[in-house]
């Protein structure tokens, strides 16, 4: 443990990882080689020995069969975020540094058809991270000579408005565990959806979602299965920009499936994750959950701040730009 300490203060997550779990490891193991051949311990005559609990051997068959055919599913299935990270699919990042807000050309439509193109912007927030980047890309379309319309979806679910209608959480951990299953299992829940959000009159939508649980956020993944959105997407480009941690890959393909499926036409899309390593990150982001603030440690360990990078504007507007590069040969 003291190993996995040092290496995680020296930002070695996986070194720090590995040791953690050969300590626990080798916990659970002393605990029963001290007590073989009982399992527990009893002052009376009544210790469960491991002769006694031992199942019986078609059990213990059909529980190997078992394990040796799921393990790897599951395995291949939990590594699919991580490969589609390292790979860079689905989504293509613009490169930084490329086009900012006001550089490239502004588009003229007006004079083709009496109006300039109109774009909206479909999101959930609860730290303002998704606004943040919907504003900044709004920005660049703005100055490129679109007409933008920005609605935040608002999250009015009995069962999770309590704990979401304030910030930060009361407690970071148990503010959103009551979301795991719900998440895990692509449910829906009760929002407010803006008028804006509700007309078809759009040239371009862009769907923006925190990651969930490595999922799409529950009020924007509500929003895609409601029959607003198939009245806004209905034969309309869209895309999508995900906020996240670490894990991105599965919360964007949902949000192209879902807009896809309410007969939408996905274009691109686009991640923003946040800094630091899976511990380090995780950490930083609980803390900010708990106390509503960056912090340089917590539990002692110097942590990354949370939330967006710095930089993240040079992403935003190149995306911005590429979105609007493309209304202008569509128009």
């Amino acid at each position: 443990m003291a190993a996995a300490a040092l290496f995680l203060r020296a930002r070695h997550e996986g070194r720090s990882f590995a040791g953690t779990a050969v300590s626990i490891g080798f916990v659970v193991l002393s605990i029963f080689t001290n007590l073989y051949p009982q399992v527990r311990a009893s002052r009376t005559s009544c210790s469960l020995t491991v002769a006694k609990t031992a199942s019986a051997h078609y059990t213990l068959t059909v529980m190997t069969v078992v394990i040796a055919v799921l393990l790897p599913v599951v395995c291949i299935y939990r590594a699919g975020p991580s490969w589609s990270s390292a790979t860079g699919s689905p989504s293509r990042t613009p490169h930084r540094h490329q086009q900012g807000p006001t550089k490239g050309k502004r588009m003229s439509m007006d004079d083709a058809n009496g109006r300039r193109p109109r774009v909206l912007f479909v999101y959930y927030t609860h730290t303002n991270q998704a606004q943040i980047v919907c504003e900044s890309m709004a920005e660049v379309l703005r100055a490129r000579g679109c007409e933008v319309s920005k609605a935040g979806i608002e999250f009015t679910d009995p069962h999770y408005a309590k704990n979401f209608s304030v910030f930060p959480f009361k407690h970071a951990v148990f503010g959103i565990l009551p979301l795991l299953w719900p998440q895990v299992r692509r449910k829906t829940g009760r929002i407010r959806i803006p008028d804006e959000a509700k007309t078809s009159s759009y040239d371009l939508i862009c769907l923006g979602s925190p990651t969930w649980f490595f999922r799409t956020c529950m009020p924007l993944r509500s929003y895609l299965k409601s029959d607003e959105a198939r009245t806004v997407l209905a034969g309309k480009p869209f895309a999508a920009y995900v906020v996240c941690r670490r894990y991105w890959s599965i919360n964007l393909k949902e949000v192209r499936t879902l807009g896809t499926s309410q007969g939408g036409e996905y274009l691109d899309g686009i991640r923003f994750t946040y800094e630091g390593g899976q511990i380090r990150s995780l950490l930083s982001l609980l803390s900010y959950f708990g106390k509503g603030e960056m912090r340089e440690r917590s539990l002692g360990i110097k942590i990354p701040p949370t939330n967006l990078k710095p930089d993240f504007d040079d992403p935003a507007h190149a995306f911005a730009n590429k979105l609007a590069d493309g209304l202008g040969q569509s128009q």
